[in-house]
C-alpha cells in the first residue's frame, strides 16, 4: 500500500466491535462506528523492532491502520476515539471506492498522567 519494508507488515484485521464494545463511548459514536466503517486493518508497525531506526523521545512507534469506510464523508470523532485509546501515533489510511486519504493527528499524553492521549488537530491529504 505505502511501499514500506516487508518486515513492518502486520496485516491483522481488527474487529471494529473491539473499539466500541470495550471502550466507554457515547451511544451516538458507537452508531458512527457501525454506520461509517466497513473494516479496519492494522497494516504496519514502524518501530525500532521492525526497522533500522531508533525510537524517538516522543514518538516511539507509528502504527498504520487502513480504515475502509462506507462513504467519502467521515466523522473525525471516530479517529479521535481510536487515537485516544492507543498509546502510539497512528497513520490512518481511509479508503473508499478505490480512493485513499491519509490522516494523522498531533498526539500527546493527557495531562492527567493516565494512559489516555489527546489529539489536538488532524492533518490529511486531499
Amino acid at each position: 500500500m505505502l511501499g514500506l519494508p516487508e518486515r513492518t507488515e502486520f496485516n491483522k484485521r481488527i474487529p471494529k466491535q473491539k473499539f466500541y464494545e470495550n471502550i466507554d463511548i457515547p451511544h451516538t459514536l458507537k452508531r458512527v462506528f457501525v454506520d461509517q466503517i466497513r473494516i479496519i486493518y492494522w497494516r504496519n508497525k514502524l518501530a525500532a523492532t521492525t526497522m533500522n531506526i531508533a525510537a524517538g523521545e516522543e514518538v516511539t512507534e507509528i502504527e498504520v491502520f487502513e480504515v475502509r469506510v462506507q462513504e467519502p464523508q467521515f466523522d473525525e470523532a471516530v479517529l479521535r476515539q481510536i487515537d485516544k485509546e492507543i498509546p502510539y501515533h497512528i497513520l490512518f489510511l481511509l479508503t473508499c471506492d478505490r480512493k485513499e486519504q491519509a490522516w494523522i493527528g498531533y498526539k500527546e499524553a493527557a495531562a492527567s498522567g493516565s494512559n489516555v492521549f489527546k489529539v489536538s488537530r488532524y492533518y490529511h491529504t486531499d
